[in-house]
Formats: C-alpha cells, structure tokens, sequence
C-alpha cells in the first residue's frame, strides 16, 4: 500500500503539471492547420460553400467530428480554444477509466493492484509529454480517435464473449469506430482490427459478416472523391525500406520512453516487429480463458502498433524526428498502458498472493519515476518557447505591425492567415474577443478608469523598427515589477503621448538580475516585449502595466519614437 500510494502521489503531481502549463500556455491565438478551419468557416457564413466542408480532405484524413467541436467552440466560446481543450482533458480522462475498468474486471488483480494500475495509468494519459495534444485545440482529433478506437474494441469484445452476443453492445461499438474513422485517418485501421477480433474470439457469423460489411462500407465511403497528398511518402514505396519502416514504427512507441532517437532503431524496430508477431500467433493459438480476459489490451497493442506502422510508410520521408513528434506520444502511452496492463494481469494470475501484493505497485512506481515523470521536460520546454512565439504572434497580428506574422503563425499557407484573419476580428472571435486586441487607436481612458504611479516599477529599455520605411512599426521592450505582488505584470499596453492606444506587450520572462541590481531578493520582475504600430502623429510611446484589477494602469516609463 505504500508503493501504491506513492504511486498515486507521482500520478497526482503529473496530473498537476499538465493542469498548470496548459493553464500557463493556453492562447486563444490560432496557430498552425487551425487556419484551414478559419478559412472554412468564414466562407461558410459567407455562403460561398456548403456543409460538405466538412467530410474535406485535410492531408490524408477525413476531420468530421473535430470540425464539429471546433464549430462548437466557434458557436459558443468565441473559438477561443476553451471547449477543445476541456473535450481533450474528456477524452484522456475516459480513456484512462476505460483502460482501468478493462484491467479490473480480470479475476485475480487484488486492491493493491487495481489502485496502482490506476495511478500508472492516469499519470500516463495526462502526462505532459503530450503537451500539444491538450493545448492545441486542432489537435483534439488525437485523443478524441484513440478513445473511439477503445471503446469499439472493448464493446466488440463485450459482445463476442457474451452468449448468444449483446447487440447492444455490437451497435455501439461500430458506432464508436465509425466516429474514429471520421476523425483521423488511422480511424480507418479500427476496422480490420474489429474484424480480426469477430474472426478470432469466435464471434457468430452474423458478427463477422455485419463487422465486415460495416468496416468496408466505412473504407469506400471514405476513399470517395480521396487524393494522396503530395507531401507524403510512396507507402508502396517505403515498403522496399524495411529497416527504415522498422525504426520509424519503433522510435513512434518508444517516444514516451526517451526523447530522442534510439541507435540501432532498425535492428531494434525489425525485433520488436517480429516479437510482437510471434507473440500475437501465441494468442491465437493458446485461446484459453486466461487470456479471453486480457484480450483488449492484445487487441489495443495491435491497433497502435498497426498506427505506427501505417504512420511510417505514409512519413518516412520526414525521418525520424517525425516519429518522435509530441502529437504521436499520445497513442504511445495507450500502447504502453496496454502493454503494461497485460503484464501485470498475467503476472497477477501466475503469482501467488505476496507476489500480487508487490509486483504491480512496484514496478507501477518505477515506471512513472524512470520514464513517465522525466519525459514531461523537454516537451514543457519546448512548449514554452513555441507559446511565447503564438502570443507574440497575437500582438503583431492584432496591431499590424509586420506581415512576417502570417508566415510564422502558418508557414504552409501565410496567405490564410492574412486574408482570414479579418474574418476573426470582426466577429469578436479566437483572441479578438480580448478587447485589448481591437484596440488600436482607442483611448486608454476607454479601457481602463484609472491610473496609479505607485504600485509599480518599471522602463522602456528600447525600441526597434521593423521596416525601414515604416518608423511607426516596430518592438518594443523592458522590465517592470509590481510592488504588492512581488512580480512582473502579465500584460503590457503600449500609447502614444495622447493616449491613444498603439501597441500591447506580454510580460511572462523573469529578470533575475534586477533584484540584484536593487539589492532586493522579492523583486521579481519581469521582461516584457511587444508590438507597436503608431499614427504618423505620435511622438512618445508610453508603458503601462495593467494591474490585478484589470481596470488601473501603472506607467512604466516613456521614449521618444521620433525627433
């Protein structure tokens, strides 16, 4: 009980972490294929296409139901990403009960057991390591496919070993695999896995035959109207590159357990491959009730190991960074889950009781202190970079201030985010629902109902133009500090000498070195830096911190934008 709860405490502190930098990173600025949405729905409102924007093609996927939660959040949040993040915390959330029920209900895993599989498994789908896939809202499909997929082959399997089967059961779960095939593209391989499952499990050939003619209706309707994208790789041609194939699949399971690329990921892709075959024809041959019990954690193993696989052949020309992408680690951990808790019922049922007692509490712990625990790092790291770039992004696209922005906030197509964006502005939408935003050329009065000098601290350390002809565009930068909270403020405004606003910066870079310089440990201030696209009259640009309150400004300090 004490290697559970232990486990239980890592698993809460994970958790914990992934709360708070999605809380410390969340931005309501789109950035990235998001773009392609934006495009989609603001031609349309303006009638120029139909539903059918829908069921498009987006690479090699088909995006139904992450179109439909993106339209939600449009709908009713203000497409400020906060119902897509709240679905992808839903989805992990579910998955992770599932794979706990699914481990449960085998006969010999006692309490102790049950509660640190629990801890494992929780910790693993709300690890950070997968940082994106709960941010980004576009990336909802990740969590939402993977969900569907386990709840298809959980319910298929419910009805093949229920005498006579639970069409119930059999309905819900094609339902399910249906939603993963409109949600990505490896939706598709749900399918042949179903099939497998009625074909080996022994189901009635009234299952067999619904499962197939579903799963191919699924794959013609999906193929309609469906090209290749020219960004991807041959997969016929990537199958004469086994050993290459063989490293991506492995280095996209093996993500969760180091960040970086494993030598020798071929020989070790080409054995992992191979075991894992030998160990699926052991399956079907043994057949007992033993294994009946733990059968969907066999058949969701397969599912992502078919994932990664078909992801290889379709990315191989990406090398294996692809592989090792944050979006990829959130099947991963499935995989690993699966894996584990097939180990550990196994173990459960050939142990005696002072072996169940230990082993899975045991090794739960070791599993989320060497792998679970240390691979959240360099993601949040990474993350933190990317989301100061987004914000600054924000801040440049709102105020005009350079068109690099749009290249930056979608390198593929820069043109969408120049010609939609407006799009945004105009119905308040994504950060323009942020009045500070639309602000320009409003003045601060508007904004805020007062001022006061003495709860900050604070200077504009200089200014950049951005173009050589455009003195009126450019950064802005410095530090301030606000005495009650012992910290920078989090955002910046930016006006001229009459006080019409002209600019905002975001404050979110400790500066350790101005509590030195003022020989004062408490004052932790912040770097801030922003954007500022002044009127052709403007003479000064002055700082001012926004207070806790939202309605007070406190000046940081002016400079002189020109003679």
């Amino acid at each position: 009980m004490l290697a559970t709860a232990l486990a239980w405490i890592l698993s809460i502190y994970i958790i914990l972490i992934t709360i708070y930098s999605v809380c410390c990173f969340y931005s309501a600025v789109p950035s990235g294929d998001v773009w392609w949405f934006v495009k989609d729905m603001s031609e349309f409102k303006s009638h120029h296409i139909g539903l059918n924007f829908l069921w498009a093609q987006h690479s090699e996927h088909r995006l139904v139901l992450p179109r439909l939660i993106l339209w939600i959040d449009l709908k009713y949040f203000h497409f400020r990403g906060v119902f897509t993040i709240f679905c992808s915390f839903l989805f992990q959330a579910s998955e992770a009960l599932l794979l706990c029920f699914a481990f449960w209900r085998v006969g010999k895993n006692d309490l102790a057991s049950k509660l640190a599989y629990a801890a494992l498994v929780f910790s693993m789908m709300f690890s950070s390591s997968q940082i994106e896939n709960f941010v980004l809202p576009f990336q909802v499909q990740f969590p939402l496919v993977f969900f569907m997929a386990s709840v298809s082959i959980f319910l298929i399997l419910r009805h093949c070993e229920t005498p006579g089967g639970n069409w119930v059961a059999m309905s819900l779960g094609l339902v399910a695999a249906a939603c993963g095939t409109l949600s990505l593209g490896s939706g598709l391989l749900i399918w042949p896995v179903l099939v497998l499952i009625c074909f080996i499990e022994r189901g009635s050939l009234r299952t067999l035959c619904t499962a197939t003619i579903a799963g191919v209706a699924m794959w013609v309707f999906y193929f309609i109207g469906y090209y290749s994208p020219p960004q991807s790789a041959n997969p016929w041609a990537s199958l004469t590159h086994p050993v290459s194939v063989a490293a991506f699949t492995f280095t996209f399971l093996a993500s969760v357990l180091s960040s970086k690329p494993f030598p020798l990921a071929g020989i070790l892709g080409l054995c992992s491959l191979s075991i894992a075959a030998i160990g699926f024809a052991l399956y079907i041959r043994a057949r007992s009730d033993f294994w009946k019990l733990r059968a969907f954690f066999v058949y969701m193993a397969l599912f992502i190991v078919t994932t990664a696989f078909i992801a290889a052949l379709g990315r191989l020309n990406y090398g294996l960074d692809e592989a090792a992408a944050i979006r990829y680690r959130t099947p991963a951990l499935i995989f690993w889950a699966s894996i584990l808790g097939l180990g550990f019922s196994w173990w459960n049922g050939k142990a005696g009781d002072i072996g169940r007692s230990l082993g899975t509490p045991i090794l739960a712990v070791l599993f989320i202190a060497i792998f679970v625990l240390p691979a959240q790092r360099l993601p949040i790291k990474h993350y933190a970079r990317l989301s100061k770039q987004i914000n600054d992004n924000g801040i440049a696209l709102a105020f005009e201030a350079t068109d690099k922005v749009y290249g930056q906030l979608f390198s593929v197509r820069p043109d969408l985010v120049r010609r939609y964006a407006p799009f945004l502005r105009e119905n308040h939408l994504s950060f323009f629902a942020d009045r500070l935003f639309t602000a320009r050329g409003e003045s601060l009065s508007t904004l805020f109902v007062g001022t006061s000098a003495q709860e900050c601290s604070g200077s504009i350390e200089g200014l950049k133009p951005l173009e050589d002809t455009a003195e009126q565009k450019g950064t802005v930068f410095g530090w301030s500090w606000l005495r009650n909270e012992s910290h920078g403020p989090a955002t910046i405004v930016l006006a001229d000498d009459r006080g019409i606003i002209i600019g905002l910066a975001d404050g979110v870079e400790p500066q350790a070195n101005v509590a030195a310089y003022f020989h004062n440990p408490t004052m932790l201030a912040t770097r801030w830096s922003g954007y500022f696209h002044a009127e052709p009259t403007s003479r000064i640009i002055a700082a001012y911190a926004i207070l806790a309150d939202g309605k007070t400004v406190c000046p940081l300090g002016q400079v002189k934008l020109q003679p």
